[in-house]
């Protein structure tokens, strides 16, 4: 006998289904085309490999390293230790289980939030067809685990009932984050400034809900600090020590022109002969002395700095992929770095994110501030959406930016425009209607 519930309840989900076919067929011809062990960033794998045969956090196997946060890595590692001899298949099939459930996140955020359900039909087929994001997930890097993990955290904070469920949960997600990106750190000064903020809760519950998500959050770091004393010798709050090459390659002088036509990475072998002419081998001298370089560029033009920071502003919502082309790194006659045998690279998937981001970046921001101007969930959700990619946006634009750090929050994306579009679909005396208010 045929359930009729079943039945409806399958007809509801359809689109999140066809969703989910669509992403493993890309899933699929993925597998078969992606050297996953020799893609994205090898450090990972490398490090993954000696915790597996040493248990040494290491890029050598015979240094201790902070240049990596430990989530990723450790993914990887279990991985070997299930799979010594394919472990990068099951990487890549793990990453797509996190690629689908940032998926259904997607579906499920949108659905919690609007009472509408087509926004959730909506959202999640945008996110199906984003093509450059389910193949970054699907390469050896951290964008898959940190975009699960800002999706659970976004989800649960605007739906958990229990107020110490919910701040205690997403003050571990936070921790989780900042453990697999650096710009996860973000999360934990808007969970409280959630708390701060939140009307229900009086000032005592403010106070005890804030030192439990702190003790939540500390408690998920410190293994990781603990392990950076014991082989630093000091205190770090941060998760990696890539600060300076990062604002070395954003604002140093000595690398011209290079950035955006070409990926700042390609500098590396630049900055490696760099600091062994100096003789700087240890991580923190090397850290040390690229942030002072970094930062001496920035004093020397000030303006330089900020014009360079609107416009990286600009490049992370960009339709077009940063960085804009291939070419390699050659040393201009005025002492500065300058790109050789440049060329632009734009093919049918470059295409497809051109429209998909033209699409969903727009209607984002659109939807973002009909929702802010709503009550409920809708506003908390929008409101700490935006502010999770403004304060993403505006590190980045402080260092450099490359398309794969936007990837990540495409999903709030996603949401926000299939709210516009859904509203322009229904009729506009009901458009209100979609809006929940609790």
């Amino acid at each position: 006998m045929i359930n009729p519930y079943s039945t409806q309840t399958s007809m509801r989900h359809k689109p999140l289904f066809a969703a989910v076919f669509i992403v493993t067929v890309q899933y699929t011809y993925l597998f078969f085309t992606v050297d996953f062990a020799n893609s994205g960033a090898n450090s990972y794998g490398a490090i993954s490999e000696h915790l597996f045969q040493s248990q040494t956090y290491s890029l050598d196997g015979d240094h201790p390293t902070f240049s990596r946060p430990p989530l990723y890595p450790l993914l990887l590692m279990l991985t070997r230790m299930v799979s010594a001899v394919d472990w990068s298949a099951l990487a890549m099939s793990v990453q797509a289980l996190l690629g689908l459930g940032s998926l259904v996140l997607v579906y499920a955020t949108a659905r919690r939030v609007f009472a509408e359900q087509s926004t959730s039909h909506i959202a999640v087929l945008l996110y199906a067809l984003h093509l450059t994001l389910h193949k970054e997930q699907l390469i050896q890097r951290e964008t898959a685990l940190f975009e699960f993990l800002m999706l659970a955290f976004v989800f649960l904070i605007v739906t958990l009932r229990a107020p110490l469920t919910r701040v205690v949960t997403t003050a571990i997600l936070a921790g989780l984050a900042f453990l697999t990106r650096p710009t996860g750190f973000w999360l934990f000064p808007i969970l409280l400034a959630y708390i701060l903020l939140y009307p229900e809760f009086h000032i005592k519950e403010k106070i005890k809900l804030g030192v439990l998500a702190l003790i939540a959050f500390e408690s998920i770091l410190l293994p990781w600090q603990i392990y950076h004393f014991r082989n630093f010798g000091e205190f770090s709050f941060a998760t990696s020590s890539n600060a300076g090459v990062n604002i070395f390659k954003g604002n140093a002088r000595v690398l011209g022109d290079i950035y955006p036509a070409i990926d700042v990475d390609q500098a590396d072998d630049f900055i490696d002969s760099l600091l062994a002419e100096r003789e700087l081998v240890g991580e923190r001298e090397r850290n040390r002395y690229l942030t002072e370089q970094g930062v001496a560029g920035i004093v020397a033009d000030p303006g330089g700095f900020l014009q360079r920071f609107v416009q990286k502003s600009i490049y992370f919502f960009s339709p077009i992929e940063i960085p804009f082309g291939r070419g390699e790194v050659a040393m201009g006659s005025e002492g500065q770095l300058t790109v050789a045998n440049y060329r632009v690279g734009f093919g049918i998937r470059n295409f497809a994110h051109f429209v998909v981001s033209m699409i969903i970046v727009p209607l984002g921001f659109i939807g973002f501030y009909q929702a802010i101007k709503s009550k409920g969930m809708p506003k908390i959700w929008a409101s700490i959406s935006l502010v999770i990619i403004l304060s993403t946006m505006f590190t980045y634009a402080m260092f450099f930016v490359l398309l794969r750090y936007r990837l990540p929050l495409d999903g709030l994306f996603c949401i926000a425009a299939a709210f516009v579009l859904n509203k322009i679909r229904l009729d506009p005396g009901s458009s209100d209607a979609e809006l929940r208010s609790n």
